[in-house]
């Protein structure tokens, strides 16, 4: 029986949003959680120590804390409530279904072995001397003997291989590498192909004909979605990533740290005068940076590594050397113990810091002859021959007696680096001469390295040095080992690798090469540093005993200080930081003499020459006995000797040394084992006695190496000298011999024991710590005393961190030991000292010992994981055994009498329970390493661990009850704990449980996830804790095991929609407690809070979507199935997450189209969309269209819409160089056959006027110009294997891990579960190149996911769809919208022909849907691809014309007849083209490119239908009627039909096109004439007339028409185009019979005259088979005819009050008919406001109109269409004729160049013969409106006069003579011409053409007496105005009153009335004349009198016109009869 159905039992039926019984959320409470879903974030829970075991059979029943706090609930929160049971989780792992699974996906079977690997080391052999190791493999007895307890077992360590955890991949299918992402191209990469318009639309597309005819979906088109696709996420780029979690920690295999490493070897050495004596060398390597200004006189601070030495003696010069006789006194000779042969090295390599200070120093001994001065000048002198033979023969008879015996002779020193830290050799081997050699005294070393050195021609000494780097760099920082190097031996003479050659110390040594330790070195542990911390060593107890000043450990508190001990200065350097264990054998002694002060020697003989014998000694029975023979000898004698003598000091009792002594030490020391330093005087005179006498013994001094169970610490010290030594002591009290009657065995000492000797000693050992308290601990290990032990464990914090570091394999194993094998007390002490230890040591020192070097037998027990949890459960408790007190700590800055007074101080490194538990916290990873080791290595010891399913026994329940308590109090902690340091703490714990799941049962496992996932839970209110989470979900998702943990098999059968997150969750059990979280936080208030849940949910499954694990279908379709219920919650919380912002629903739709993306060619799609609601399923359709909209390519590269113009930019040379090559390198093959002539993807070649878009953020490039080879490797390096992400793929490479495709051997334990494919190195950012096209295959990725699932779709219900039984709107709502909504989108050229296959089945199978039903389909599809028709790339054009060519076809199948396509099209067209009028201010090259595409496309189309589309498809009942409608150019014509028949197919595609391309030619002309704004409103204009067959367009052309106005402030003129568009759409509702029955019929002639002219409508047939589809605008309804009314009084409201108030009566009727009164109100309050505007501005009479203007063009060759023509200009009543002239004159010079534009005069009638044709001219005249007298009549107000006018008059004064103006009056002649407009301003234009002219000529006397009538008319007007207006009134009487202006009515008097005058005028103009000039006086009277009454009879103005007047009156009499009665 398949246990996985006791998973899928149901449990609670919710109600779902739809009313179906589905899962809505209850709390998420699985079970009894010890902490619950309330414990509150920082709250402690009180625990009590439960040690039961968990059962898995029961619903997770764990112990459980009290006092748990309730936080605050989030009533809005999601909850969702499933029954766990857990128990049968592990035997769901092995059901046959899961077992025999071929994908292998479920199968988890044992992963985990044991190995023992060899360790890593370049150590040729064991690292432990051949005698040492003898004695450590023999018997137990003889082992204890050799060695204490702690160094049996540092040797253990360094004898010992690395246990390693392997862990073999999990077993699955063959994986494959993912395949390197194309690019992909678009329209908005703006790349125009390079075939031409007509050749790409020339033929049918065929593969588009034939998919036409076949069902959908077509089966190339499904084969093509389910073959040519990439994986989601590996397309894309996570810009907003989660914060790094750091991978587990994983140990590297320790190696020999190497540093910069260069060969040294001096092939040779001579002096200017020849070699006539044995010279010996040495070299150093220098830091002049370590010595300071404070002590220049101790340069053996600056010596950073040891000494070596060499010998280049010539054999003769040997020769000269004494030979070995055993029989003679051991100074001058070798010592009879040392009887083998000096071993001679001439190679070394060094090792050191990279810096300008480090020098390599080269020093030259020779055998002391005598006074230096004396047997050294000649070298600086060079001899005469005779000297020189002389010199010769001394030398050879002094190096024959004195040969053993040296002094300093010469120093030299070579620069290494030069300031940029470069080395100075770096050329392969470099020949180096040193010729800078100077003979000087030790101490001026710093000085003389340091000074400048001037180059020597004709130097004294020359070396020759061969200089060669032999490490390899790998950075700044580290080396490669060079294996390159045969003959290699270290510092303690251990040959190393290649070793070929097997050449050991004790040869020659011509084939070995010597390492020369750096004391810096981190491989030295010890050493001097710049930056060390001296302090004083603490005077011995036994301070009488003659001892030296034994040093003990410093404490902490002694940091940072120096302090003197007795006045002796004494000082020692604690070692820099370190940063490795020791794990090979290291025991030597370097001892540095430095100085004796010997001059208060009481010695009976010379005390000058003096030097130093060295020996160590194992006891104190003679100062004569033999030392041990560990003393590394120099190349005169052997390897190893049993003493030293240093350099001889010539005639100098305070000598100074510079001689280094290495010394091994015994692997045991005792406190006997000492250095014995005697020292000697030199007798350099040969004397006549034959028993070398010449060697004197002075002194001796004592060097203890081991006291007080430590070993010396490195430092200086001083000691006293003693003259006799007697045996034994080292024991004996040093008394002086003169107080004593028996001088026996006592010493005596020199100048009363005072420290006359100064030394310095480093210590290099793995086996013995320079600290009391380490050193105490580590001797016996846990054998000592357990009091004692358990007290110096208390003191191990104090212990310094380097020394920590060097001996933490033998630290952590003694409290290891502690923790398992003692009390209690002492191994809860032990733990928490154990937790300050790995607070002090290195990290990677921690995962390495983890990793490699830790094992059971290390702890001393196999259950070593059992004892570190009860000891952490204890801690964590509060119930630790663990001692308090402090340990006593001696501070050694203290004397003695200070610590009897005050014997402790405060120890710093004692840490309280908290800060211990902190440290638990911190260091948790390294505690679950070492419990995870122990444990796996306690079942291999059990043989269980590869048993298989069985997994229940592996541990007791009491343990796996530790554990679950221990996890319980984790988790309390956890949530105590600072977040910083929780957020660690969490992905801790989740790798142990990781790794937990490969050693234990799932069903113990399980139920600590779901306790720790609910135990963190806060009710959408902590954002920590949903942080916690997050992480927490994010380390088990990490696991190669996670797919396999959730049961990826499929369920079936599909269950009910209210058991689908019960069924899923329970089953899939990790991933289900995810979508739970993810399910819960929707409702959450806060964003951060959301994004956390979904980024964590979007990393999971882009990790696993670009993991080459899983990279086949099948494996991606069923991984995608465990996410499904993902789906149910975005389509049911939908309306939540669509008010999510665009970046955040981005993160959930993500996630929604990979689901979908990989469930399309499965069942459970179908079968939950059959199940679903009709309702959910639109919704989930809905989603995947805003999927759409969200990932479009064309709006995050912001690219500009169709037609508009690009730029481009080349960004560099390189760049630009564009290849073709790109796409077919790179391109996937489409399973569809390739067009002969067309493409998919764009030639690279370009037009010339072609540019690039703009990128993204200027850091955006354009991915198409990405170069082939820079491509594929931008390719390869950031997408062959992840989303955007550089992946660890090294780490697992560096370890050995691998899948199982990977060959590679099973890697170390790696956190077990853990694949090293999900840890992503966020690092790695993706360049913009990378990016882009990323984002592009994610685009193309969305569209054809979206389109498979819409052909899913129409395949489950095409049959439903046939039988009407599907849900109504699914085709509407789904079918089209969703296919629409892919056309929309900037496709992928690779994309788009398998959407246009797709769409050419669905056109042929629902055509009736499109063409016969009441829907916008057509007309959305129409638009959309006729829009492809304008596409640069010319496969589209042709799919797209082809498509449209289907469509007419379709509809004449369906209809007989295609009208609705050609209406659509026609709208379509006209959208186009408008997008591009508005985005293109300019007609260019690139517009007029895709106008061109356009034309051809319906060129295509047109005889496409021709040819293919037969006359049989019409209708022969059809009983049209002729049409009437506009062209472009206004005029009215009839559609060619008849009564009988529809005309045949070819003329109606012919006038469809003819119509089309006309719309297209006005759209061209718009952009053409953009500088002309009146030409652009007549276009316009145009256009709409073009559109009367489609009232929808037709006022959208108004509409724009309207907004062009306003833009050009011609508000009049906008205020008419909507009572004009407002009368169209009466017009066509009227026609339509839908006018609403609660409008009233407006009557628009009492607004505007013009209106009855607009009202051309075509026949009501043509609307008969697209009524449904027209007049679907918002202004052909009630709201929207009354808003055109509206709009247009608001906008008259603005100055022309009359027309508002006329406007407002088109309403009233509406209102009154639909008793609205409130409406009626409204109106009437405006119509007050604006009546009382209207009186105010009429009583006042100072309004001013528009002006109106003649504009007369000629421009017969620049403007055909303008030339001749006279229009009358409508302008603002601002605009004076200046002011249009210059407008006009910038325009029309600004198109044409200033050259040819010319203004005309506007007083002379233009000749055009006498004009340019290439020119371009105008002339304006202002004009004045003109109005009949029975219009004046009529017309009465100012605004009647102004308004409705079609007729304009101006004058035009002339000459009989030909010119325009005399002086004599009676022959200035005048012309009034009269202009006529067919329509009437105010207008929708503001410029009208003139129509008809009249002209009129008037003879001189007919114009005065027409002048003088208008003086009359203005000043009757003026007396005539209320209130009276005295300044126009003055202004006009001055005018005519004043002399200076009265000469013209005298002049017109005296002209024509004077004598002589009569018979030259008719008598009817003379009695005119006269009758006008009476008029005109009688107003002059009345006015200067009314002025007077206004202004008072003593104004002095009223003074002037009086007398003014009179004038006039008196020379007027003279010709005109005046009469003073006359009434006025």
């Amino acid at each position: 029986m398949d246990t996985t159905s006791n998973l899928l039992t149901s449990t609670n039926k919710l109600q779902s949003p739809t009313g179906t019984n589905l899962p809505v959320s209850t709390n998420v409470s699985v079970s009894q959680s010890p902490i619950g879903t309330s414990q509150a974030f920082g709250v402690p829970s009180v625990t009590s120590p439960i040690n039961n075991s968990m059962n898995g059979g029961q619903s997770t029943t764990t112990p459980n804390l009290a006092s748990i706090v309730q936080p605050p609930i989030n009533k809005g929160r999601n909850k969702l409530k499933v029954e766990y049971y857990f128990d049968d989780y592990e035997d769901s792992f092995f059901t046959k279904q899961n077992i025999n699974d071929p994908l292998k996906l479920s199968v988890i079977p044992d992963l985990l072995s044991l190995q023992s690997e060899k360790r890593t080391t370049n150590i040729v052999g064991s690292n432990i001397p051949q005698e040492v190791l003898e004695k450590f493999q023999a018997t137990e007895q003889e082992r204890n003997k050799s060695f204490t307890k702690g160094v049996q077992e540092s040797l253990d360590i360094f004898n010992q291989d690395w246990l390693v955890v392997n862990r073999e991949p999990l077993p699955s299918a063959q994986s494959q590498p993912l395949k390197p992402l194309t690019i992909q191209h678009f329209s908005a990469d703006n790349e125009f192909d390079s075939v031409s318009p007509t050749e790409s639309v020339k033929d049918l597309n065929k593969d588009l004909e034939e998919t036409s005819k076949l069902s959908t979906p077509d089966p190339k088109s499904v084969e093509f979605l389910k073959t040519s696709r990439v994986p989601l996420f590996q397309t894309y780029y996570i810009a907003d990533e989660l914060p790094q979690i750091d991978p587990p920690k994983i140990g590297k295999k320790i190696i020999e740290n190497i540093g910069f490493q260069f060969k040294a070897e001096c092939t040779d050495f001579k002096a200017q005068i020849g070699n006539f004596e044995p010279f010996f060398g040495r070299m150093f390597l220098f830091d002049a940076n370590k010595v300071d200004e404070s002590n220049l006189k101790s340069p053996e601070i600056g010596i950073v590594s040891e000494v070596f030495h060499f010998d280049l003696n010539h054999y003769l010069n040997q020769d000269l050397l004494p030979k070995i006789n055993l029989g003679v006194n051991p100074l001058n000779q070798i010592n009879p113990l040392d009887n083998q042969s000096s071993t001679k090295f001439l190679k070394s390599i060094f090792t050191c810091d990279k810096s300008e200070d480090v020098y390599l120093v080269v020093c030259f001994d020779k055998v002391i002859l005598g006074d230096p001065e004396e047997t050294t000048k000649n070298y600086f002198n060079p001899p005469k021959p005779k000297d020189l033979t002389k010199f010769q023969g001394e030398v050879k008879e002094g190096v024959s007696r004195l040969g053993r015996f040296k002094q300093t002779f010469i120093w030299g020193c070579l620069e290494l680096f030069d300031s940029n830290k470069k080395f100075n050799f770096d050329q392969g081997e470099v020949e180096v001469k040193i010729t800078n050699f100077t003979k000087m005294k030790f101490d001026q070393l710093y000085t003389f390295v340091t000074k400048e050195k001037k180059a020597n021609k004709d130097p004294l000494f020359e070396c020759t040095l061969k200089i060669q780097q032999c490490s390899v760099s790998l950075d700044d920082n580290k080396y490669l080992y060079n294996e390159t190097i045969d003959g290699r031996i270290d510092y303690l003479l251990r040959p190393k690798v290649p070793n070929q050659s097997g050449a050991k110390p004790g040869s020659d040594g011509k084939d070995l090469v010597k390492e020369v330790l750096y004391f810096n070195s981190i491989n030295s542990c010890s050493g001097d540093s710049v930056d060390s911390v001296h302090y004083s060593p603490k005077e011995n107890g036994s301070s009488g005993n003659g001892n030296v000043n034994s040093p003990s450990s410093p404490s902490s508190n002694t940091v940072n200080s120096t302090i003197q001990n007795g006045g002796n200065g004494s000082t020692i350097a604690l070692p820099r930081e370190i940063k490795e264990p020791h794990l090979n054998f290291s025991n030597v002694l370097y001892f540095y003499p430095k100085s004796v002060n010997l001059t208060n020697l009481d010695h009976r003989g010379s005390a000058r020459n003096i030097f130093l014998e060295v020996k160590l000694m194992e006891d104190d029975s003679s100062v004569t006995a033999t030392g041990l023979k560990s003393v590394y000898g120099t190349t005169t004698s052997p390897l190893l000797c049993c003493s030293f003598i240093t350099s001889v000091v010539y005639h100098n009792k305070k000598p100074k040394f510079s001689d280094e002594i290495k010394i091994n030490l015994p692997a045991k020391l005792t406190p006997n084992h000492h250095l014995l330093v005697t020292f000697y005087h030199l007798g350099c005179k040969k004397t006549k006695k034959a028993d070398n006498s010449v060697n004197t013994p002075l002194g001796f001094s004592v060097v203890r190496l081991f006291d007080d169970d430590c070993i010396i610490v490195d430092g200086k010290y001083k000691s006293p000298i003693g003259t006799v030594f007697p045996p034994r002591y080292l024991a004996h009290e040093a008394k002086d011999i003169k107080d004593q009657k028996d001088a026996t065995n006592h010493k005596v000492w020199v100048d009363n024991k005072k420290p006359l000797f100064s030394f310095k000693t480093r210590v290099i050992s793995s086996l013995y710590p320079q600290d009391h308290t380490l050193s105490v601990l580590l001797k016996e290990s846990t054998l000592a005393d357990h009091s004692l032990l358990n007290e110096y464990i208390k003191k191990l914090p104090s212990v310094p961190s380097s020394l920590k570091t060097q001996f933490f394999p033998a630290i952590i194993r003694l409290l290891f030991k502690a923790i398992t094998s003692l009390s209690s007390e002492i191994g809860a002490n032990s733990f928490n000292v154990l937790l300050n230890l790995l607070d002090s040591v290195p990290e990677d020192v921690l995962t390495s010992y983890s990793t490699y070097i830790f094992n059971n037998s290390n702890a001393g027990s196999i259950t070593l994981y059992d004892s570190l949890v009860q000891v952490w459960n204890q801690l964590l408790e509060g119930d630790s055994p663990a001692t308090t007190n402090q340990p006593n700590i001696k501070d050694p800055n203290q004397t003695a009498n200070q610590q009897g007074t005050q014997a402790t101080v405060p120890n710093p490194n004692i840490l309280n329970s908290s800060e211990l538990i902190t440290l638990s916290v911190q260091y948790s990873w390294f505690l679950f390493g070492i419990i995870k080791k122990s444990m796996i290595v306690h079942i291999d010891l059990d043989k269980n661990l590869r048993t298989g399913r069985n997994r229940r026994g592996r541990l007791p329940d009491e343990v796996l009850g530790r554990f679950t308590f221990l996890f319980e109090l984790l988790l309390t902690q956890l949530k105590q704990t600072k977040q910083l340091v929780a957020k660690n703490f969490i992905v801790n714990i989740g790798y142990f449980i990781n790794d937990l799941l490969d050693i234990l049962s799932r069903s113990f496992v399980f139920p600590i996830i779901e306790n720790f996932v609910h135990g963190l839970d806060s009710g959408n209110q902590v954002m920590e804790l949903t942080e916690l989470k997050s992480r927490f979900f994010r380390v088990l998702a990490s696991s190669d095991s996670f797919i396999a943990l959730n049961l990826a098999s499929p369920i079936q059968p599909f269950p009910s929609i209210n058991q689908v997150f019960q069924v899923y969750f329970k089953k899939h059990f990790t991933i289900g407690l995810i979508l739970q979280e993810v399910y819960s936080v929707i409702t959450a208030n806060e964003k951060e809070m959301r994004l956390k849940v979904i980024h964590t949910l979007r990393e999971i499954i882009s990790k696993i979507d670009t993991n080459q694990v899983y990279n086949s279908q099948p494996m991606r379709e069923r991984i995608a199935d465990l996410f499904f219920p993902y789906l149910l919650i975005v389509v049911y919380q939908y309306d939540v997450i669509n008010r999510f912002d665009h970046e955040e629903q981005r993160s959930w739709l993500a996630i929604f189209i990979y689901i979908v993306k990989n469930l399309n060619n499965t069942n459970i799609l179908s079968d939950w969309w059959k199940k679903e609601t009709s309702k959910n399923n639109v919704i989930f359709f809905t989603i995947l269209t805003n999927c759409l909209t969200l990932f479009d390519y064309a709006k995050e590269y912001n690219v500009n819409p169709i037609g508009q113009q690009q730029q481009q930019v080349n960004n560099s040379d390189e760049d630009s160089d564009k290849s073709s090559s790109v796409n077919n390198t790179l391109t996937h093959h489409s399973t569809y056959s390739t067009d002969s002539n067309i493409v998919d993807s764009p030639s690279k070649k370009k037009d010339k006027g072609d540019k690039e878009k703009p990128s993204k953020a200027s850091t955006k490039a354009n991915v198409s110009n990405i170069k082939p080879d820079k491509a594929k490797a931008l390719i390869e390096q950031s997408l062959s294997s992840s989303s955007g992400f550089k992946q660890l793929s090294n780490l697992g490479a560096s370890t050995g891990s691998t899948n199982s495709a990977g060959g590679l051997s099973p890697s170390p334990l790696r956190a077990f579960a853990s694949s090293a494919t999900f840890l992503v190195d966020y690092t790695a950012i993706a360049s913009p190149e990378v990016v882009q096209m990323m984002y592009g295959n994610m685009c193309n990725e969305v569209v054809l996911t979206v389109l498979n699932s819409l052909l899913v779709f129409i395949k489950e219900f095409k049959q439903d769809f046939k039988n009407s039984t599907a849900s109504p709107g699914y085709i509407e709502n789904i079918v089209f919208r969703v296919i629409l909504s892919i056309l929309k989108q900037d496709l992928a050229f690779s994309s788009i022909k398998v959407v246009f296959c797709v769409l050419s089945t669905m056109v042929s199978e629902f055509r009736d849907v499109l063409f016969k039903q009441n829907n916008s389909i057509c007309a959305d599809l129409t638009q959309v691809v006729f829009k492809y028709c304008c596409s640069k790339h010319s496969s589209s054009r042709q799919y797209a014309t082809t498509l449209i060519y289907l469509m007419i076809q379709n509809n004449l199948v369906s209809t007989h007849h295609f009208s609705r396509m050609k209406l659509h099209s026609t709208i379509a067209i006209s959208q186009i083209l408008n997008e591009i009028v508005e985005k293109n201010s300019q007609y260019d090259s690139n517009v007029e490119v895709i106008f061109n595409y356009l034309k051809a496309c319906l060129e295509s189309i047109t005889q496409f239908v021709k040819s293919k589309c037969s006359d049989a498809l019409l209708s022969k009942s059809g009983s049209a009627k002729p049409s009437l409608m506009k062209s472009p150019n206004g005029k009215s014509t009839v559609s060619e039909q008849n009564n009988t028949f529809n005309p045949i197919i070819s003329k109606q595609i012919e006038q469809l096109k003819e119509r089309l391309n006309d719309v297209i030619s006005n759209n061209i002309k718009i952009m053409q004439h953009s500088y002309d704004p009146e030409m652009k409103a007549d276009l316009y204009y145009n256009l709409s007339n073009t559109f009367i067959e489609s009232p929808d367009l037709r006022i959208t052309w108004l509409k724009s028409l309207k907004e062009f106005l306003k833009q050009q402030k011609s508000m009049e003129e906008a205020a008419q185009v909507s009572i004009i568009a407002a009368a169209l759409v009466a017009g066509y509702l009227k026609l339509l019979n839908r006018f609403p029955k609660e409008l009233s019929a407006p009557n628009f002639n009492t607004v505007s005259p013009n209106v009855i002219k607009e009202l051309t409508f075509p026949d009501i047939s043509l609307f008969a088979d697209v009524e449904g589809e027209i007049c679907k605008l918002e202004h052909f309804t009630e709201p929207g005819f009354i808003n055109l009314l509206k709009d247009a009084i608001q906008i008259q409201k603005s100055g022309y009050f009359e027309s508002a108030a006329e406007t407002y009566r088109l309403l009233l009727p509406t209102y009154i008919h639909q008793k609205d009164w409130t409406k009626q109100r409204d109106a009437y309050q405006e119509l007050v406001i604006l009546c009382s505007q209207i009186i105010s501005e009429n009583v006042v009479s100072q309004r001013i109109f528009s002006s109106y203007y003649r504009v007369a063009f000629f421009c017969k060759k620049l403007n055909e269409h303008l030339h001749g023509k006279v229009f009358i200009y409508k302008e603002n009543n601002y605009v004076r004729l200046s002011d249009l002239s210059d407008r006009l004159k910038d325009q029309y010079s600004n198109k044409f160049g200033q050259d040819k534009f010319h203004l005309l005069p506007n007083n002379k009638i233009v000749d055009e013969s006498q004009l340019e044709i290439d020119h371009f001219y105008i002339q304006i005249i202002s004009v004045d409106p003109y109005l009949t007298p029975d219009e004046l009549k009529e017309r009465k107000t100012p605004f009647e006069q102004n308004n409705h006018l079609n007729k304009f008059i101006f004058e035009i004064p002339f000459t009989k003579s030909g010119k325009v103006h005399s002086e004599n009056i009676t022959e200035q002649w005048k012309k009034k011409v009269t202009l006529k407009t067919e329509n009437y301003f105010p207008y929708l234009k503001k410029r009208l053409e003139v129509v008809s002219k009249e002209e009129v000529e008037m003879t001189p006397i007919e114009a005065s007496i027409e002048l003088i009538q208008k003086k009359d008319t203005l000043l009757k007007a003026e007396l005539n105005s209320r209130p009276a207006n005295t300044k126009t009134l003055q202004i006009h009487l001055q005018g005519c009153l004043l002399l200076q202006v009265n000469a013209g009515p005298l002049a017109i008097c005296s002209s024509f009335l004077g004598e002589g005058q009569y018979q030259n005028h008719k008598a009817e103009h003379i009695q005119k004349l006269s009758e006008v000039m009476r008029s005109f006086d009688k107003t002059l009277r009345f006015a200067v009198i009314f002025n007077r009454s206004l202004i008072g009879e003593a104004a002095e103005l009223n003074k002037q016109l009086t007398e003014g007047y009179n004038n006039f009156r008196e020379k007027v009499s003279q010709y005109v009869n005046l009469t003073n009665d006359d009434d006025y």
